[in-house]
């Protein structure tokens, strides 16, 4: 099998490609880590097609048995990774596994790939300043992949969906393909990407770089007389809302370390920023709330010679671990361009993320590094299930999605701390013990696609029955006024005899009306189609509400699918403020 990971630098990444059997990368590849050995892997499949191409400082020798083609385009004529991105990436998603990594001892442990005996090929297409990209290579690249045979293709791309029309060929050609949701959270409707996207449950900032430009902060922030020697304590009580928390960081960081402080405590709202490992290198970093700092202020104003001990950071393992968030920066639904498609479709770990560089792992965070995760399990789903079509790969994901399993809120990090909806992580997070086996699945003919893509490229905007009844994982309902119906069609890919029961969770203020609300499957019909009937019991205008709908056997297989709703009073434009 074989797994193509794309990926461009989303605001301050770059790109990347993997494989099953096969894979492959849009920024290059430090072929020496270790976790890029073949050992223990046989031949190169048969059906394979690529080359490996050599260029300045890579020889075709440095392709083995895991990384098995390479090619660039353009830039400067070579596939080597040049600032460490796709060798993360590629590790993330199909990296072998290897003893004793850790990020200057935190994190000790095993550093594997989701599919560790997946095999690379790489496709180096993005040389811009930040990782930006040539469209006419990317498409290329995506093209001869394709072509040579890859299985999954991962695209960690950011900006406008060019990408839309060669993807739509890769899933006509029986390709899972595999999109992260970008890094211009947290704002609403920052989501551009059409087919599977992916948020990250973790932390990291990603932010435009016309965002920093038009901020500075001056270096006398930090006395360099009262610092030196000293643990710097940075707080403002009323928390930031237009400056990058990065940005501010960093700075920060820098002003200390040139006063000679040895080390630093930084309020912040947001810690989605993983980067801080980076910034602060050898310099102690802690990052606190603004509650847990407004205790240290007082403690500071009430005795100036408290003293801070420093010990190594802790890694916490186990069952007590709580629940993750949705980072600061991941780009939130709904589609701007798509309203009528849910999106984003699911959340996987994306902050600080333990993977392989140069020299030699290193914590990153981003969209870019939640999207291998989802492909190594796009990527592990079809080697188990070779029959399973990349929608039918798609559903198993986002449908056995998973909450909290303490039953504790999930909230979105950054300002405000909201619980989290559908527009922040789609069905939720990705499991993949309950994926291999999800019971129903929604499949989607290839040619299904065509008529929806027909009304797009005329520039019709409703597209109503298109989008609507287009068979996948999730309903938005844009602009609820009269009843309105949405047909599905789940196929069983479960045990042959089964008998399900819809579970709605309707939204407020929504009727909901399954129509069959038992589905029974046998041998002869695996396929049972129902329709969905939204009805408003509400005067409302123009906010969306959430529900869901779930298939249930009575025991393991819970097929649930998340809802979307907007009512309106009237179809005519108007304005939420």
């Amino acid at each position: 099998m074989a797994i193509l990971l794309l990926a461009t630098l989303l605001p301050m990444e770059t790109s990347s490609v993997v494989s099953q059997q096969n894979a492959s990368k849009k920024v290059g590849i430090w072929s020496e880590s270790a976790s890029f050995s073949d050992d223990g892997l046989g031949p190169v499949p048969s059906k394979w097609k690529s080359t490996c191409q050599a260029g300045q400082e890579f020889k075709s020798n440095l392709c083995n048995r895991k990384i098995i083609g390479a090619r660039w385009y353009d830039g400067h004529l070579k596939p080597k990774d040049t600032n460490g991105h796709g060798t993360h990436v590629a590790s993330t998603a199909a990296g072998a596994l290897v003893p004793n990594v850790s990020f200057h001892g935190l994190a000790t442990g095993y550093a594997r790939g989701v599919a560790p005996h997946a095999r690379l090929a790489i496709y180096k297409a993005c040389w811009g300043p930040g990782g930006s990209c040539n469209e006419a290579a990317v498409l290329q690249a995506i093209d001869h992949a394709i072509h040579d045979g890859v299985d999954i293709l991962s695209l960690s791309l950011g900006g406008p969906s060019f990408e839309y029309y060669t993807s739509l060929h890769a899933v006509n050609q029986g390709i899972t393909v595999v999109f992260s949701a970008g890094n211009d959270g947290s704002a609403p409707r920052t989501v551009t990407n059409v087919w599977l996207y992916i948020n990250d449950p973790s932390c990291h900032a990603a932010f435009q770089a016309s965002q920093n430009a038009s901020m500075t902060l001056p270096s006398r922030l930090i006395n360099a007389t009262l610092a030196s020697g000293k643990i710097v304590f940075c707080y403002n009580p009323a928390p930031m809302t237009t400056i990058s928390p990065i940005f501010y960081t960093s700075k920060v960081v820098k002003y200390a370390k040139e006063a000679g402080a040895k080390g630093i405590i930084l309020a912040t709202y947001a810690f989605d920023m993983l980067d801080a490992f980076e910034i602060c290198g050898s310099m102690p970093c802690v990052l606190v709330d603004f509650d847990v700092a407004t205790g240290l202020y007082y403690a500071l104003v009430q005795n100036t010679e408290l003293v801070v001990k420093v010990t190594p950071a802790l890694t916490w393992l186990g069952n007590g671990v709580l629940a993750p968030k949705i980072s600061t920066f991941s780009s939130r639904g709904p589609s701007p361009l798509f309203p009528k498609f849910l999106k984003p479709d699911v959340a996987a770990p994306g902050s600080n993320i333990l993977a392989a560089v140069k020299d030699p792992y290193t914590f990153k965070s981003g969209t870019s590094m939640a999207c291998p995760h989802v492909s190594g399990v796009a990527a592990l789903l079809k080697a188990l299930h070779p029959d399973w079509s990349p929608a039918i790969i798609k559903s198993a994901i986002v449908t056995t999605a998973s909450n909290d399993r303490f039953g504790l809120p999930i909230l979105a990090d950054g300002l405000p701390q909201k619980p989290v909806d559908p527009f922040d992580y789609g069905g939720g997070f990705i499991d993949l013990n309950r994926a291999v086996d999800p019971g129903l699945a929604y499949d989607v003919d290839p040619k299904d696609y065509i008529p929806f893509h027909d009304c797009f490229l005329a520039g019709n905007s409703s597209c109503e029955s298109e989008s609507r009844n287009l068979n996948i994982p999730s309903i938005a309902i844009l602009n609820l006024k009269e009843p309105t119906t949405v047909l599905r069609t789940v196929t069983n890919v479960g045990q042959a005899d089964a008998i399900y029961k819809a579970v709605v969770q309707s939204p407020p203020g929504v009727q909901i009306l399954v129509e069959p609300s038992i589905l029974k499957f046998s041998a002869g019909m695996n396929k049972q189609s129902f329709k969905v009937t939204f009805t408003t019991t509400h005067k409302v205008q123009g906010n969306y509400l959430f529900g869901s709908l779930a298939w249930h056997d009575g025991g393991a297989h819970y097929v649930k699918i998340p809802i979307a709703v907007r009512s309106v009073l009237s179809n005519n434009y108007y304005s939420d403020v």
